[in-house]
């Protein structure tokens, strides 16, 4: 990061998003202290960092097992299908959570924030391919 004029992807929720008992497909939410790390390895950077959220429906490509496995290598298996992507637009990262001073809270809050922004654009994905 402090090079700066690079771009990487961070899956906060690690990629687990999982079929409800409905049989929908839901998003799984972020890992707040994930996110936080992040963030503070982009400030201690010293160079200007631009965070985006990137939607990913790529849930038929390799989907996750059906249960939460705590094991590192859990099983999985890659399919063809189509997949659909969607970058928003640039993330206020100072001031999604500016009023919370608590630490844990506002890592709380800038996490749903963003979650809400990934899981509102995966449902507009979903409406395009039905």
């Amino acid at each position: 990061l402090s090079e700066g004029g690079k771009i990487f992807y961070v899956a906060p929720s690690g990629g687990r998003d999982r079929k409800n008992t409905a049989g929908k497909i839901e998003v799984a939410p972020l890992d707040p202290n994930i996110m936080e790390m992040i963030y503070l390895m982009a400030k201690k950077s010293q160079k200007k960092t631009y965070f985006y959220p990137l939607t990913l429906d790529t849930y038929e490509v390799m989907p996750p097992p059906l249960q939460v496995e705590k094991e590192i290598g859990e099983e999985r298996f890659v399919a063809k299908a189509p997949i659909q992507l969607a970058f928003g637009q640039q993330i206020p990262m100072e001031e999604s959570a500016a009023e919370i001073t608590d630490k844990f809270t506002k890592r709380q809050k800038r996490a749903a924030y963003i979650w809400q922004i990934i899981n509102n654009t995966y449902q507009q994905l979903k409406e395009i391919r039905t």
